[in-house]
């Protein structure tokens, strides 16, 4: 099972710091993959998830791109996310979409059973017990910490 913070958090929601590249990269050194929220403004790279919030650049995602599941929020950072290489997806309320790495990312509460499903924010549907019941390639989720000191 691979454990994907949401956004950098860990054990719960922080706004405050979520999607912030100190945020994100804590997590990552923490062993954790991260899925971040990725916009264009104005020519420049930003993550944020409702707004363009932190200013990013090619150095950045290149340094941590092995752990990033970028989550473009327009066709200008999708564009350019392809382009680059790193791995990333396009979606809105879509019940599931295909990363550029072709697993299936499942909008919450949608989650499938299947070896190429990421089941996103299993604590507003399925819980652990689901995670469990399944056999998912991993989850993403704000208290990602908890859930894989619980799975062990």
């Amino acid at each position: 099972m691979r454990f994907i913070s949401h956004r950098g958090n860990l054990t719960g929601i922080n706004r405050e710091l979520e999607n912030s590249p100190e945020y994100v990269v804590d997590a990552i050194r923490k062993g954790f993959d991260v899925e971040v929220d990725l916009r264009t403004h104005l020519g420049k790279m930003y993550l944020g998830h409702d707004e363009p919030q932190y200013e990013v650049d090619d150095k950045w995602l290149q340094m941590y791109s092995s752990s990033l599941w970028i989550h473009c929020k327009d066709f200008e950072s999708l564009d350019h996310s392809m382009n680059m290489g790193y791995h990333c997806f396009f979606h809105n309320i879509d019940a599931y979409t295909i990363t550029s790495r072709s697993f299936v990312w499942a909008y919450p509460g949608s989650q499938i059973a299947s070896r190429l499903c990421i089941s996103v924010l299993p604590e507003r549907a399925e819980g652990l017990i689901g995670l469990k019941a399944h056999d998912y390639y991993g989850v993403c989720s704000d208290f990602v910490q908890e859930l894989e000191a619980a799975y062990e």
